[in-house]
């Protein structure tokens, strides 16, 4: 009699697969805004002497500039979590800062001429001795013969 051979094969797969997927999304948005201005006042008063003696224009008084507004920062906005994942905005640009206006240059005085030297003087001849005159004759000194 033939031996008996039986063979019993099990095979068990199993495959777990999870995946979990977050996504957060973070909006800032920051607007600065400055402001500056510059007035520059110039007054020129020039009087000429008149013969007529004349009452004197008082001069204006200049104003005063206004100081300045220092511009507050605003408070930053507090950042919210948001759960559901939306497109990012684009960021805003910030507005480029005014540039300042230049102060006007002040005129340059002109420059005085200089004076020509002046030719010197020929030498004069010498004039000649004129000879002295006689004295005149006192009468009262004349004695008569």
């Amino acid at each position: 009699p033939k031996p008996k051979t039986q063979t019993q094969t099990q095979t068990q797969t199993q495959t777990q697969t999870q995946t979990q997927t977050q996504t957060q999304t973070q909006t800032q948005t920051q607007t600065q805004t400055q402001t500056q201005t510059q007035t520059q006042t110039q007054t020129q008063t020039q009087t000429q002497p008149k013969p007529k003696p004349k009452p004197k224009p008082k001069p204006k008084p200049k104003p005063k500039p206004k100081p300045k507004p220092k511009p507050k920062p605003k408070p930053k906005p507090k950042p919210k979590p948001k759960p559901k994942p939306k497109p990012k905005p684009k960021p805003k640009p910030k507005p480029k800062p005014k540039p300042k206006p230049k102060p006007k240059p002040k005129p340059k005085p002109k420059p005085k001429p200089k004076p020509k030297p002046k030719p010197k003087p020929k030498p004069k001849p010498k004039p000649k001795p004129k000879p002295k005159p006689n004295p005149p004759t006192n009468p009262k000194l004349f004695i008569y013969i």
